[in-house]
């Protein structure tokens, strides 16, 4: 269950630093910077060439893409002396919005060893202090490549109005410069000015990562964000076995059917309706399940508001299901087992969830347990199906409920049937998982101090078959 913390909005600006601003991305995209080789001078900008014309094109909407998408658009080959530079300038202006654009400058050696650069350039300031050093390249040979957004340069403390792409000669040398405007991967450098309001409004970056709103996700280089927090990762299982299906529903449109979404899920008959059961109710946890009492708009068998979690036509092996679970004060809850993932074909145990807090086990027409739930209040329940021995393990909340034998059942099993079969039904699943092929059943001997219980053996009077589910 998602606990959620509120802030109150703060308007007033908060100031944020990292230490990775300009070094942390590095091995992600490629800039590797050598402080140990920084040039000896700084760039002159008198000499250098603005590009700014060149870059002035007007900007059109494109959504974030791939970074394959690139368009040269500018190309040179120049010559620089040794220890000088040659350089140019982009106006801050010209460039595009830093959430779908970035640019590639590559830097091609002819003859010689020149070295790249990306300085942040103020004119505003005085000598040296106009320039700040962005991020660089020292390789001994080779191509070498650096990437920039228009949230490289700072607009406070300082008011960079360019970016200066330099080459520094380390030798005497001949280059071929490149600049590509590409579309951005989902992270890219942080931002130089890290500021942003406190405001709590959570967004889930494109990086998988929750930030406190969108100004945070920003700062931080992701380009791409939803509203909201992140879904919470689907945990289960254990350790026992192999975790087939593990689902919390938080990645699902709840605008479309659950079965069109997911494959282990599965309507009753191609031909039944299915009701809304994905729901994203106030007080959590997130999306869910939802079933309520829908006998009024049963109507000659056309609507069938089951949904069965189908693990595949298993005849051997030990099974364990888990999902949490909550019924109100006042309403009850369903599910069998069926022995095989087409319904109907064959009715397991089912499970009647009482109004009155008890849960009633029945096979056939037999009740053979009953025992307590919590009411008001999510719970865990956990089933364990040795299908090797046909021997059943019930518990809630961690601590045994119930345990039985069913020797002349079948030993198949196919799928959990979720249902609203009672009067004043509503209930809600989540957290879903199911375990596959367990080397032991984890209510073999003792759980959470309670002792080992006895086991109920159905008797040959309990085993007639029940051909459906039986409504109350």
């Amino acid at each position: 269950m998602r606990t959620r913390i509120i802030f109150s909005t703060l308007v007033a600006f908060a100031l944020f630093f990292t230490a990775c601003e300009q070094d942390s991305l590095v091995d992600t995209i490629d800039d590797v910077t050598s402080l140990s080789e920084q040039p000896l001078t700084l760039p002159n900008a008198q000499e250098a060439i603005d590009l700014t014309k060149e870059f002035s094109e007007p900007e059109i909407d494109e959504t974030n893409e791939l970074e394959s998408r690139s368009t040269l658009i500018y190309s040179t080959i120049q010559e620089v002396g040794v220890n000088t530079w040659f350089g140019h300038f982009i106006s801050k202006a010209a460039l595009w919005d830093p959430k779908t654009t970035k640019y590639e400058v590559v830097l091609t050696p002819i003859t010689g060893n020149p070295d790249l650069y990306l300085h942040g350039y103020d004119p505003s300031l005085v000598g040296d202090a106009r320039w700040r050093v962005l991020r660089g390249v020292a390789a001994p040979s080779g191509v070498e490549k650096l990437t920039f957004r228009r949230s490289d340069l700072k607009s406070f403390g300082k008011n960079e109005t360019s970016i200066y792409i330099g080459v520094w000669g380390k030798t005497a040398t001949r280059f071929k410069v490149e600049i590509f405007r590409k579309g951005v991967s989902c992270k890219e450098h942080p931002a130089a000015d890290q500021i942003t309001t406190l405001e709590y409004a959570p967004v889930c970056g494109c990086d998988g990562v929750q930030y406190s709103n969108p100004g945070l996700a920003f700062i931080s280089g992701v380009t791409s964000w939803t509203n909201g927090p992140c879904p919470e990762p689907c945990v289960c299982g254990s350790g026992l076995g192999t975790v087939q299906i593990c689902d919390n529903f938080e990645t699902y449109n709840t605008g479309l059917p659950l079965t069109t979404q997911a494959a282990h899920w599965k309507k009753w008959n191609a031909t039944a309706l299915e009701p809304q059961f994905l729901v994203a109710l106030a007080g959590g946890p997130g999306i869910s399940l939802k079933f309520t009492d829908m006998l009024i708009e049963r109507k000659a068998g056309s609507e069938q508001p089951d949904i069965l979690l189908t693990v595949g036509n298993r005849n051997s092996g030990i099974h364990r299901f888990k999902w949490r679970m909550l019924i109100p004060n006042a309403n009850s809850g369903y599910f069998n087992i069926q022995r095989f993932t087409t319904p109907g074909q064959e009715f397991g145990e089912q499970f009647y969830f009482n109004t009155n807090g008890t849960l009633s086990l029945q096979y056939g027409n037999t009740v053979f347990a009953n025992v307590s739930y919590p009411k008001s209040t999510w719970f865990e329940l956990e089933l364990i199906v040795n299908l090797n021995t046909r021997r059943y393990v019930l518990a809630i909340d961690g601590v045994t409920k119930v345990k039985w034998h069913n020797p002349n059942g079948s030993s198949n099993l196919g799928a959990i049937d979720f249902y609203p079969a009672l009067h004043n039904a509503w209930f809600r699943i989540d957290d879903v998982c199911f375990e596959r092929n367990l080397s032991a059943s984890p209510y073999s001997q003792v759980k959470n101090n309670v002792a080992e219980m006895a086991e109920i053996e159905l008797k040959a009077a309990d085993l007639s078959l029940n051909t459906g589910k039986e409504v109350k």
